[in-house]
């Protein structure tokens, strides 16, 4: 089944910035648009938003001591904690074939969007 992230993210983001709002109630009118984008990023989001393929890529490179080279900032942080995933369901699942665990793995929540504030706001404004 082929996905397509960008238009599942946007989806889940919508969610997460209702939620925001329903958890300010009475105060959500009154609450900046530049805060309310700023607790829609730090809220977990349902899954990794990355490809099975990029995710055996970059799990591939980190395993064999390459690293995430060009990879920076929120990226970089979400392929890490994605890594993290990773090795704790191998460990706790050692028969399971790699690509079965990164399957797995980018389904598992994330603790944020991985997405600039900037972005986060672009997003939710066309939406």
């Amino acid at each position: 089944m082929v996905l397509d992230l960008p238009i599942e993210r946007n989806k889940d983001l919508l969610l997460v910035q209702k939620s925001v709002l329903g958890r300010l109630g009475a105060n959500a009118p009154f609450t900046s648009r530049k805060r309310i984008i700023k607790l829609v990023c730090i809220e977990p989001a349902p899954r990794f938003y990355v490809s099975r393929d990029e995710a055996s890529r970059v799990i591939s490179k980190i395993e064999n001591g390459l690293g995430i080279k060009r990879k920076e900032g929120l990226r970089a942080e979400m392929y890490c904690e994605l890594f993290s995933v990773y090795s704790r369901i191998k460990a706790q699942n050692p028969k399971l074939e790699r690509m079965q665990i990164i399957d797995i793995a980018v389904m598992e929540p994330a603790s944020n969007f991985f997405l600039k504030e900037a972005y986060v706001q672009y997003l939710l404004n066309r939406a």
